[in-house]
């Protein structure tokens, strides 16, 4: 009973002495339908939930067609460092598992992942993109090709990537190892015995 308790005790310390991150990046997948073409890949915020400004982006790796032109990857600080983001306004926030635009919103807000006179995408609050109010791409340099779809609602523009924690991948192994250590130090042979 004591070797038990004391093998609980040990184990419980190991899990808290574990590294944990304080606040850890947040990954959310990008598969958006903008008029005839598509967006796809996905945008890393800094983990922070509610309202985000430029700073909270920490990387993004998104793949734009116009459903005429060859596909072109926009990519952020850490997955090629091609384009530029911009955040004006208010109108993004986060959830755990998704990132949110108020397309309703009056305030001119918009957030722009882009090449300069390249290849661009835009979700916006105001008629500045492409002349209408919601998400917005295009593929050539310079912008001539815009495909968009309106919007006026407060959507989703990315939704959870399903992939495990580091600290749960992590975290797993060290367990089961820790229990057959634990099973195999304290394994006693089997004795048979009549009466």
């Amino acid at each position: 009973m004591i070797r038990t308790s004391m093998w609980f005790v040990t184990l419980a310390l190991a899990a808290a002495l574990l590294p944990t991150p304080a606040k850890a990046d947040t990954t959310y997948a990008v598969d958006e339908t903008v008029g005839a073409g598509s967006a796809t890949g996905f945008i890393t915020t800094n983990g922070t939930i509610g309202t985000l400004d430029i700073a909270d982006i920490v990387n993004w790796n998104l793949t734009l067609n116009d459903g005429t032109n060859p596909p072109v990857d926009l990519e952020g600080p850490a997955s090629g460092n091609n384009s530029l983001a911009l955040l004006v306004g208010s109108d993004l926030t986060a959830t755990p598992t998704q990132l949110i635009f108020a397309f309703g919103a009056a305030d001119g807000g918009r957030l722009q992942f882009y090449v300069i006179g390249g290849p661009v995408i835009c979700y916006s609050t105001i008629v500045d993109c492409t002349g209408t109010i919601g998400v917005s791409l295009d593929t050539l340099t310079p912008d001539t090709h815009f495909v968009f779809t309106a919007l006026s609602d407060t959507e989703a523009i990315a939704g959870p990537v399903l992939a495990p924690e580091p600290a749960t991948v992590i975290l797993l192994p060290a367990g089961i190892a820790l229990l057959l250590l634990i099973r195999k130090r304290f394994a006693r042979p089997f004795r048979l015995t009549t009466t």
